[in-house]
């Protein structure tokens, strides 16, 4: 876990610039903190390859994103997917 996220009650908390946001995941947490710290620079770098790839319009926005997420996904220490947990809805 980062130095800058703590756990709290069972979530994980990280300072964003306007105080500290909960999670519910340390993937999440680690994703946000990523887009706060270097968000700038991967949309940049994002840009950068799509004028290299000559793709403009709603294509380079759609790469962009896909680029900017797989970025974002690599600084949180490429994290697992985490299973949905599916809430048990019978009545007791």
């Amino acid at each position: 876990m980062s130095d800058k996220i703590q756990s709290v009650f069972g979530q994980f908390a990280v300072d964003l610039g306007d105080g500290p946001v909960l999670f519910v995941t340390e993937a999440e947490a680690q994703a946000a903190l990523s887009e706060y710290e270097n968000g700038a620079a991967q949309r940049e770098e994002a840009a950068e390859y799509c004028a290299f790839l000559k793709v403009d319009g709603k294509q380079a926005k759609g790469k962009s994103n896909v680029i900017v997420s797989y970025l974002q996904w690599v600084d949180a220490g490429r994290p697992a997917p985490v299973a949905d947990v599916v809430a048990d809805e019978e009545e007791i």
